[in-house]
């Protein structure tokens, strides 16, 4: 006797279906109809399938902002800033009444400080969607922007040492928001 739903082969006398669960005792169900070209390809799927196959969860889960924590969006609120700093002037020269600025992706420094920066806020905000460990997360805080702060020091270093070139609000904001998020990551700076 085979099931009326999924037509897979039940032993003698059984009422419901060990691949389905069908009560076979119940309404019947008219079994699918299938093209005779492809009947036996069917037939040997049905076979290869009898054993049943439990239910895997499904990992899709919602992220919930509201789950975040309000220290987690300071943090990235600070590093997504000093991402905002890196479009900004880096450095201003003027030569004889003429002005001109260049941002930070003007740069090699500010490319890879702009996508360490704003790595480290989405780190930080989509840690638990992630599945990223509380220990692992806390060391990408704490180290995390010691590269832009590197770098922005290194650029307002070169920029200083040049004559007729002023280093621009944006490496400033860059610099002060990698150190404050340095802070912050050694807890020097604590968030409430």
């Amino acid at each position: 006797m085979n099931c009326p739903k999924c037509n897979a082969e039940l032993k003698p006398g059984a009422r419901f279906c060990h691949v389905c669960g069908f009560d076979t005792q119940s309404v019947p169900v008219t079994p699918p109809v299938t093209p005779i070209v492809n009947q036996t390809q069917t037939t040997n799927t049905m076979e290869q399938n009898t054993n049943p196959t439990p239910q895997q969860p499904q990992g899709n889960e919602q992220f919930d902002m509201n789950k975040v924590p309000k220290t987690s969006w300071i943090y990235a609120g600070i590093a997504a800033l000093g991402a905002i700093g890196v479009l900004l002037p880096w450095a201003r020269v003027s030569v004889f009444g003429f002005s001109s600025s260049a941002n930070g992706m003007n740069a090699w420094q500010g490319v890879i400080s702009f996508i360490l920066l704003l790595a480290l806020a989405v780190i930080i905000v989509a840690g638990n969607a992630i599945k990223m460990d509380e220990k692992t997360r806390d060391q990408i805080k704490s180290f995390g922007a010691y590269v832009p702060a590197v770098f922005s020091l290194w650029v307002l270093i070169e920029v200083l040492g040049e004559s007729m070139v002023q280093p621009g609000i944006g490496l400033f904001i860059t610099l002060i928001c990698s150190v404050a998020l340095i802070l912050i990551g050694h807890k020097v700076i604590k968030l409430k």
